[in-house]
């Protein structure tokens, strides 16, 4: 009952969480996924930003990569290609050792980058 409790006490939170950092890594993430879910990639990207800033976010930890895949998705979102392309290709190999949770992501991560290459292609 607790988990439930906690649970839904985060979903909450993360649905009403403003454009600021709440101190709490897990629902500054959560929160920073679910506006990326959304459509809501401005909101997204100023949460992840403060997430790659958190210095208990080490370069090349599973969150590191995490942030950055998600980070790079948004911006594909945005049509803002190179940004997404250099976010992804820095996120992609630490989720890819991460294992199959995150086949979904890598699958998605895979597909716009090869859309990437292709609109570059003459």
């Amino acid at each position: 009952m607790s988990i439930m409790l906690t649970t839904t006490m985060a979903a909450a939170l993360a649905s009403a969480a403003p454009d600021q950092p709440t101190g709490n890594l897990q629902l500054d993430f959560d929160a920073a996924t679910q506006a990326a879910n959304s459509g809501e990639c401005e909101r997204a990207l100023t949460l992840f930003a403060s997430l790659e800033r958190d210095p208990n976010v080490k370069p090349g930890s599973l969150p590191a990569g995490a942030i950055a895949l998600r980070k790079g998705l948004c911006l594909f979102k945005m049509s803002r290609y190179d940004e997404g392309e250099t976010a992804i290709l820095a996120g992609l190999p630490i989720i890819e050792r991460a294992g199959e949770s995150f086949d979904y992501e890598v699958a998605e991560s895979y597909s716009l980058l090869g859309k990437a290459a292709f609109s570059r292609w003459d």
